[in-house]
């Protein structure tokens, strides 16, 4: 458990942090700033993730640094869309134009105005993205382009060959990975109601 939680953490941290800075920055600054922010977003999210782990992996190496890094770049555009998307309708309420008719500075706005504001459904995404990255690990896990260290999906992989005689080898990691995943998921769903 303690690669895959230690990636998931370290990922969502990471991820969650960049992105929503630069998610809460395109969304209030808008113009120039957000045109070449979405495109750059829509790029990101649209290339597949996956072929990109498997190449720097089979590049760099598999320490958990390069899986650290590569989850966080794949992570944060899809914070900055969330954390854009609830920023262009906050920036649209009355507190922030009384902010701004005090004299508030932009980046005052930002960091006292709408930052606090978008907390929660940063933290609600932060959970299930944390379950995504733990969910992505083990998949490379399972066909052998993960970490070096044992995780979860090595677990299952490693059981698959006698799962008839002793179902248990891969059962019990993957229900422990399951139930990790759903407590994740059933938390993030609930910051969101």
């Amino acid at each position: 458990a303690r690669p895959a939680l230690l990636l998931g953490v370290t990922v969502t941290l990471f991820a969650g942090i960049v992105g929503t800075a630069v998610g809460v920055t395109a969304g209030y600054l808008r113009g120039a700033f957000d045109a070449v922010t979405s495109i750059a977003i829509d790029i990101a999210l649209a290339f597949p993730g996956l072929v990109l782990l498997i190449a720097v992996r089979a590049t760099f190496g598999n320490s958990m640094t390069v899986f650290i890094i590569l989850f966080s770049l794949t992570s944060i555009p899809a914070y900055a869309r969330i954390v854009r998307g609830a920023t262009f309708s906050l920036s649209e309420r009355e507190f922030v134009d009384a902010a701004a008719g005090m004299g508030a500075t932009k980046r005052r706005i930002l960091a006292r105005e709408l930052t606090p504001n978008i907390v929660l459904p940063v933290l609600s995404f932060a959970f299930i993205g944390f379950a995504l990255v733990i969910v992505a690990e083990g998949g490379l896990a399972f066909i052998g382009l993960s970490l070096d260290q044992i995780t979860w999906g090595q677990l299952i992989a490693d059981g698959t060959g006698d799962i008839n005689k002793h179902g248990h080898v891969s059962l019990i990691p993957a229900t422990v990975m399951f139930l990790t995943i759903l407590a994740f998921n059933l938390v993030g769903d609930g910051l969101r109601s």
